[in-house]
This record gives structure tokens, sequence and C-alpha cells, in this order.
């Protein structure tokens, strides 16, 4: 944590000013199973035009979580909050004292949006919108995200993000984007109405809990050429840095898992042989992980009985590279 608490200094130290335009919308979350954090968003503001992008809104804390502050911008409540999340609060309790801590004194006009993880591994979220945002102005929470935006065309802004992410499968960076794509509405942002655009700004980024320098994803377009839109350009750069990221990596070894219900056991199988080497993890839908999972010979996992009937995540790790994550249900 001493690292991330350098970071947001730095952070803190190079954004001394305070923005009173508003940034649109935005959503952060969390994955419970690969424990990546990121977030995304895009306003009508950009780098040729005010001098700043909508990327000014996002802190991303490897292995911790995503914090958007946004709405009249200030980098005092940016460093408040991402402090109170190294300091251990939860997503609900960084918002009750940035309310009531706001730098400015007027936290009506300000718009937050966190995803954590709490210490023991279960998602924290939550989001605000003060009363005094610029219309049209909301958010939606879910377990492991938040999304909210101001100065929107209208509430189905943010209903589109929220279905597309839900709906979408794959990465966290692949729903992050597919909730971007919900936005591409002409005057998502009502400022960019006039110009067919739905902002002219707009990011994506991802952490992996090992991140230490730098970000497994980070895209933003800080401005684009009349007529064409940001999130556009995003889905051009994020298509090219997926191709690039999972083409150019080494094969990995063909591992998968197999579930037997009735038998409470999982198999990990490579090449139709066990594999006994690497370990399996249980996590339920929050997140948590659960203990007494027993490894027994030629690849094979005991799940206790004191583990109830439900949905659950079994992780197998063999190396820090190498995992295999498969979606069970416990009868």
């Amino acid at each position: 944590m001493k690292t991330l608490r350098t970071v947001l200094v730095i952070h803190l130290l190079s954004l001394t000013i305070s923005l009173s335009g508003q940034h649109t919308f935005s959503i952060v979350a969390t994955d419970s199973i690969t424990r990546e954090v990121g977030g995304a968003g895009a306003t009508c503001l950009s780098i040729d035009r005010e001098g700043f992008e909508a990327l000014i809104i996002s802190d991303l804390y490897p292995g911790l979580g995503a914090i958007h502050t946004q709405s009249y911008w200030d980098a005092g409540n940016q460093y408040n909050a991402g402090s109170r999340a190294l300091d251990g609060l939860s997503a609900p309790e960084i918002i009750e004292w940035l309310v009531g801590n706001d730098v400015s004194n007027d936290p009506s006009i300000r718009q937050y949006g966190i995803a954590l993880f709490r210490p023991d591994g279960s998602n924290s979220a939550a989001g605000y919108t003060g009363s005094g945002c610029l219309d049209t102005k909301y958010h939606v929470t879910g377990r492991n995200y938040s999304i909210q935006g101001n100065i929107l065309i209208g509430r189905q802004v943010i209903d589109s993000m929220e279905r597309r992410f839900l709906a979408a499968t794959g990465s966290l960076a692949d729903r992050l984007m597919e909730a971007m794509r919900g936005a591409k509405i002409p005057g998502a942002d009502k400022r960019c109405l006039s110009e067919g655009l739905s902002s002219r700004s707009s990011f994506v980024r991802v952490a992996r809990p090992s991140d230490s320098s730098g970000y497994y994803l980070d895209l933003h377009v800080g401005s684009t050429r009349t007529g064409l839109d940001p999130i556009d350009s995003l889905d051009v750069l994020y298509k090219q840095w997926k191709s690039k990221t999972f083409t150019s990596q080494p094969s990995k070894s063909k591992v998968h898992l197999e579930y037997l219900p009735f038998l409470r056991m999982i198999k990990v199988i490579a090449d139709n042989e066990p594999v006994n080497k690497g370990h399996i993890t249980l996590f339920d839908v929050s997140g948590r992980q659960l203990s007494g999972v027993s490894k027994l010979e030629n690849g094979e996992y005991q799940i206790p009985d004191s583990i109830q009937t439900g949905i659950y995540f079994a992780r197998y790790t063999k190396s820090h590279e190498e995992t295999v994550t498969l979606k069970i249900k416990i009868p």
C-alpha cells in the first residue's frame, strides 16, 4: 500500500487545479475472479478545446479498486477518495466521508462512482449524485459496479451502459468496452448533440493485481476530428490492443476443468491426462474465497460438504500466469 500512497501523492501534486466543467458518463467495476479493477468514461470536453479530457476523473488502485470523481471535478476530492480507500473504508463509507468533507463545502455539485474489494475479498460498490449536478443526472449501482452521468440527454444513456455491461461476456476489459458502446448515443453528453456525437474524449483502463508501473490496459482518446465519435475511436484502439495482446502471447497449456456435481469433485485435465501440479481455489459469487477444498490423487479436488448449494467459481492456478476458471453449481 505504500507504493499506492506514493502514486496518489504524485497524482495530486500534478493536478492542483479545480475544474468547473462537468465530466459526463462513466463506469467503475471490479472482477472477483481475476481481481482486476477498471473504469471507462467519456465527456464533451477535450484536450484541444478545454485543455483536459475524460481520463482526468479516473484513478485505479491495483488489487483494491477504481474511483471516479466527476461533476465540478476537484483534485482535492479525488485525492481524499483514494486516501480513504487505502485506509480500508468501503465504497459507501468513502462517499459518506466525501459528502461530509467536501473541499469546497458543497457536495451537492459532485458525482462519484466507486468499486472496491473489501479486506475479506468481497465487493463494495456505491455511487453518489448531488442535487446540484446538472440535469439529466443519474447513477445506478450493482454488486461490483457503479455507472453515473450528468448533463445527459436522458437516463437511457446510463441504462444502456448497464444493460450492455451486464449482458457482456469475456474479460472485465471486454465488459467495460461494451458499456461504452452502449453510450454511443448522439447527445449522450447533451452538449455534443449539435455535433451528432456522444462526447469528445473517452477512455477505458484496467489494472491487474500485479500491476506496479502502468496498467494492463490504458487507452484514451483526448480529442477527435470533427464528426468522429471518440467512442468509435476508442473501440478501434481497443480492438488493436486486444489483437496485439492476445496474439503475441505464447500459447498456454491446454488445461481444462471438469466438474462432477454429484461427487462434489473437480478434475484438472490436460491432453486427456490428470494434472497433479497447481491448486484449486473456490470463490462464492461475491468473490469471497472459501476454504476446505481437498486435493486428492490424479488431479482431483474434493469440495467439502460444509459448502452449501449454490453458484461458485473454481479457479485452478499453476503459476502466476496460468489460471483457468470454471463456473459450477453445487446441487
